[in-house]
């Protein structure tokens, strides 16, 4: 796996946990019918290509997704990750960290 791959593969996961976590009722991902009655799983991204691959992969495996691209800056885009305006968002897990809280001291994958 290169460095590239890895890096994706921990932002997915931990986006993934994120937004599974911050929605105690349901689980945007349970099912290929999750949001059938209440929509599509909302994706965001900054502007990177990819950040793109996320949807991609929901898209090609039948799930109905609405993107939300080239949001901009971790400003605009983690109050509406808070407030549940968006399902899944691909980012780096240190800098997330740090942007929710400044004070962290983990450095490792592992404590990240």
């Amino acid at each position: 796996m290169t460095p590239l791959h890895r890096t994706l593969a921990t932002a997915t996961a931990l986006v993934t946990s994120l937004a599974v976590a911050s929605c105690a009722s349901s689980d945007p991902l349970a099912s290929k019918d999750a949001g059938a009655g209440a929509g599509a799983i909302v994706i965001g991204s900054q502007q990177y290509y990819s950040n793109e691959i996320l949807a991609q992969a929901l898209e090609a495996d039948g799930r109905e997704v609405d993107r939300q691209f080239a949001i901009g800056r971790r400003e605009v885009h983690l109050p509406k990750i808070e407030e549940r305006g968006i399902d899944l968002f691909p980012e780096y897990t240190g800098p997330l960290l740090h942007a929710w809280d400044p004070d962290s001291t983990a450095n490792s994958e592992a404590d990240v």
